[in-house]
């Protein structure tokens, strides 16, 4: 069924376009059914509360610009990091603002506002219903009630920058930056245990097998070599390495999976591909960066498509990018500020 979203004058873009098209007539309505587009995350410069959430719509090429200011009146704040859908709810996670606003995801008229945090960077929920969040600054991985959407007292303590989460079975992984550790949480007792591996991991993916996939980065200062892993969950034995041949991770490397859950993507300056039963790592992109900044990479899970963008100098609007799973480019177009991460709905 489909729901109209009332948006004030929402700006519209073509996908051969490079610049904004007409604006839509004041109170036009918006028709957002899921399954039809994705949402893009515009993270905006630091210190310059300019962040904002558009949506791109797959069957007329139509871009949504500025959803959470329009239908509140507000601007969403500083810095956006990341969005979670939880049931019917959307999280937006709020980094520099220091919060978390609850929102629906068909309309974005806000439901709540969890505060406050120290620098929050991610949201994993549980089937309970209480979710994890990392944090920047905090030296806690704290926990929240989606519920009741209430900050809750007993955060976990950890040492420094925490990062991406994936849940397999009654653990939680999560990445601990700058550091040669993930940390693992019983989500039944809360208590944190971790275990060793490169140095810099940044993002996780769980594969087809289970496996728990990461990304390092490395630090060429100290002559430590970054790769991707593949590590049993169960024994946290590491299974296979995959060393990086240089010390070129770019500005925002990461890992992807496809919804089948046996092909890899990762971003390391350029785009590549990856077999989950490779015996070694690809030596040529599946998309040449070309000069340009990749900034974020997610993968549709209905289509496999690949969505990028290039954060361009970090201070004017960025491009987001897609392509088919081969790497073929389907269409550009100019979103926000920085597009960091998108959330297929």
């Amino acid at each position: 069924m489909k729901k109209l979203l009332p948006i004030l004058f929402l700006s519209l873009l073509w996908w051969n376009c490079a610049d904004d098209g007409p604006t839509l007539p004041e109170n036009s309505p918006v028709p957002i059914e899921q399954g039809t587009g994705v949402y893009i995350l515009n993270e905006g410069g630091f210190n310059a509360g300019n962040a904002s959430i558009d949506y791109f719509r797959y069957a007329d090429n139509r871009l949504f610009s500025g959803l959470f200011a329009q239908q509140n009146g507000l601007p969403l704040g500083d810095v956006l990091q990341s969005m979670t859908i939880w049931k019917d709810q959307a999280f937006i996670v709020v980094n520099n603002s220091q919060k978390i606003l609850g929102v629906h995801p068909d309309d974005f008229i806000r439901t709540a506002t969890i505060a406050p945090f120290t620098s929050p960077r991610y949201l994993l929920p549980l089937p309970s219903g209480k979710a994890y969040v990392t944090d920047l600054f905090s030296n806690f991985i704290y926990r929240v009630d989606l519920n009741t959407q209430q900050k809750l007292e007993d955060s976990i303590q950890v040492t420094g920058w925490t990062e991406e989460m994936v849940r397999i079975g009654g653990e939680v992984f999560v990445a601990s930056r700058f550091s040669n550790n993930l940390y693992i949480i019983d989500t039944l007792t809360n208590g944190v245990d971790q275990m060793s591996v490169d140095f810099d991991p940044t993002s996780l993916v769980v594969d087809k097998n289970g496996k728990l996939w990461t990304l390092c980065t490395g630090d060429e200062s100290s002559s430590l070599p970054g790769g991707i892993l593949c590590i049993d969950p169960q024994t946290r034995q590491i299974e296979h390495r995959f060393e990086f041949p240089d010390y070129h991770t770019g500005v925002a490397a990461k890992i992807r999976i496809n919804s089948a859950g046996d092909v890899l993507f990762f971003l390391k300056e350029a785009i590549y591909r990856m077999e989950i039963d490779a015996v070694a790592l690809p030596t040529t992109p599946l998309i040449a960066a070309n000069g340009r900044n990749l900034y974020s990479l997610e993968i549709q899970p209905s289509g496999s498509e690949i969505f990028t963008s290039d954060a361009g100098d970090f201070m004017q609007r960025g491009t987001v990018y897609r392509y088919t799973p081969d790497g073929s480019e389907i269409q550009f177009f100019k979103a926000g500020v920085n597009p960091n991460g998108f959330v297929f709905y």
